[in-house]
């Protein structure tokens, strides 16, 4: 059976990531504990509708459809694999762009296609206070040199710009299992707890 919750429970700074957390042991009436599940929430700077500042459970449905132009034709994935993407737009990314004033594309240092997919949102910043946030095009060019995005760019022309992404899973595959979907999510440090059903 569930034991009872454990005693004085403690949380310290281990580090600028990690948190020390310790508790005295629970109790289980003619048994003994075999395992405690930790579950760590992120807190948000405007109070839920609950007046929580920590969170809430929310519900996620990833979906497939055929093409741009169907938005409202939805089919089921029969191979390849999906990356899902949390929190703010503040993961760098290898290498540098260049950005060109007035222009739909960027210039890149390194080949960027294993870590973006299209319709991802990225920041490009030419300086700490001088950033552009945009979507990866859907339909024009994305290569190793290359990347179309849907906004013009408006900053001003930058060789040596940092380019920014969400903390995204490692690759899965189509038919990836709720565990490894949850297991995938749990390993993004911009996410609190998650349950995959």
């Amino acid at each position: 059976g569930l034991a009872a919750a454990p005693g004085a429970v403690t949380a310290t700074p281990a580090s600028a990531h990690s948190v020390r957390v310790a508790w005295q042991p629970a109790t289980v009436p003619g048994g003994s504990v075999s395992g405690y599940v930790v579950e760590r929430m992120t807190k948000q700077a405007v109070p839920s509708a609950l007046g929580s500042l920590y969170g809430h459970a929310e519900v996620q449905k990833v979906m497939t459809y055929t093409s741009v132009d169907v938005p409202n034709r939805w089919t089921n994935a029969t191979g390849g694999t999906f990356t899902l993407a949390f929190g703010d737009v503040d993961e760098p990314l290898p290498g540098t762009v260049a950005a060109t004033q007035g222009r739909q594309y960027l210039r890149t240092s390194v080949d960027l296609t294993p870590h973006l997919g299209r319709r991802d949102e990225i920041k490009v910043c030419a300086a700490a206070d001088a950033c552009q946030t945009l979507t990866v095009a859907e339909n024009r060019v994305f290569n190793s040199t290359h990347l179309y995005v849907d906004q013009v760019y408006t900053g001003a022309t930058a060789i040596g710009a940092t380019l920014y992404h969400r903390d995204t899973t490692i690759p899965l595959a189509w038919d990836a299992s709720a565990a490894d979907v949850e297991g995938a999510l749990d390993a993004l440090a911009s996410l609190g707890d998650v349950r995959v059903s």
